[in-house]
């Protein structure tokens, strides 16, 4: 069974029986076949034989071997780059916010309205190295001692508008 493939013009010689089939020589081009010449300049290509195609070699264009693609043309290279970049920008807001937080811890002062993270609200009134004492009731005179890394943030100071 054959397969016809009319994009393949010159394929291999058929076979029949396990014997190629005999194939018709090419018609000679330019002088016929002679002996070659020792005496030949370099660079002049001699007749080939008959039934053999002669080849020539350019001199001009040299192939260079085609390199594997670096890192820099990889597909995966963007999304790295992408990811990096995002990794840089998280670390950097989260060192951010960090470093405001201990600023804010390092500034407490007695008479600030804080809240603490548990969300109790109250009126510093004592501040250690590590300790902050909470006033969070006026009627009772209640304290709560606390650590500075329990206070969540510092409340402004608000006043609320009165609309007539």
């Amino acid at each position: 069974m054959s397969i016809f493939l009319p994009f393949i013009a010159d394929a291999a010689p058929a076979t029949t029986g396990g014997t190629p089939a005999a194939t018709p020589a090419p018609a000679p081009t330019g002088t016929p076949a002679a002996a070659p010449t020792t005496g030949a300049p370099a660079g002049t290509a001699s007749p080939a034989p008959a039934g053999q195609t002669q080849t020539t070699a350019t001199t001009g264009a040299t192939s260079q071997p085609t390199e594997p693609p670096g890192f820099l043309k990889s597909p995966l290279f963007p999304m790295v780059l992408v990811i990096g970049v995002l990794w840089i920008f998280f670390f950097r807001a989260k060192k951010k916010q960090d470093r405001q937080r201990n600023d804010t811890l390092e500034k407490l002062r007695p008479g600030q309205r804080v809240q603490t993270i548990g969300g109790i609200l109250g009126v510093i009134t004592q501040v250690n190295e590590k300790e902050v004492t909470v006033k969070v009731d006026e009627t009772n005179n209640v304290k709560i001692k606390f650590s500075r890394n329990a206070i969540h943030r510092v409340q402004d100071e608000e006043k609320p508008e009165t609309t007539k």
